[in-house]
């Protein structure tokens, strides 16, 4: 049985995205704009999070999961490549999460789809300079992020271990021919015709 606890993964990344917050505040109030303590506990929010979503992948991989655990977290520290992958990671998690606990059968309440999409979206939005609304954008996103974080860590928690896939069949590897009744085929001679 997967152990997660929402406590730890929810109370971490809210607690470091509240420090962040509130470190970038009086930063910007004294100046400073954002400060090298507020990108560190941004930055340490992040690592909750991205550990949630490995073990939230490794809890679902039946074979029918769209990412591994180690795409969906390294793929997210590719610059550009990260605000496409978000909505992989996010609102895919949701989709697949919700695929799995059908196909298992499992007496589990499923994700809501709009939330990781809320998520993703506001997510992307906040990276984009300047937005008139942008620190309204950032809070929001920190809200769903700590949301999404702890439904994630409950949906989880408690899941079966998924078994491991079976090992594909090896290939026939090529040699030479069959030999015709009676007869042997040496290497590099041609079978005899068959009739």
């Amino acid at each position: 049985m997967i152990k997660v606890s929402k406590w730890f993964y929810g109370g971490g990344t809210g607690v470091f995205l509240l420090l962040a917050a509130i470190s970038r505040i009086t930063g910007s109030a004294a100046g400073r704009g954002k400060t090298g303590l507020s990108q560190l506990l941004l930055f340490i929010a992040m690592l909750f999070g991205l550990a949630l979503f490995h073990k939230a992948w490794l809890a679902i991989q039946d074979g029918f999961a769209r990412t591994t655990p180690g795409r969906a977290v390294g793929y997210s520290f590719i610059p550009i490549f990260n605000l496409y992958w978000m909505f992989v990671v996010m609102v895919g998690f949701a989709a697949d999460y919700n695929s799995f606990i059908e196909r298992k059968k499992l007496d589990r309440r499923p994700l809501s789809a709009w939330l990781f999409w809320a998520l993703a979206v506001t997510w992307a939005l906040s990276w984009l300079p300047r937005l008139p609304v942008g620190g309204l954008i950032i809070l929001l996103t920190m809200i769903l992020q700590v949301w999404a974080v702890f439904k994630i860590a409950a949906a989880v928690d408690g899941l079966p271990i998924p078994e491991p896939l079976p090992e594909p069949a090896a290939e026939p590897q090529p040699g030479p021919a069959p030999a015709a009744e009676g007869g042997e085929v040496k290497q590099g001679e041609a079978a005899p015709p068959t009739e």
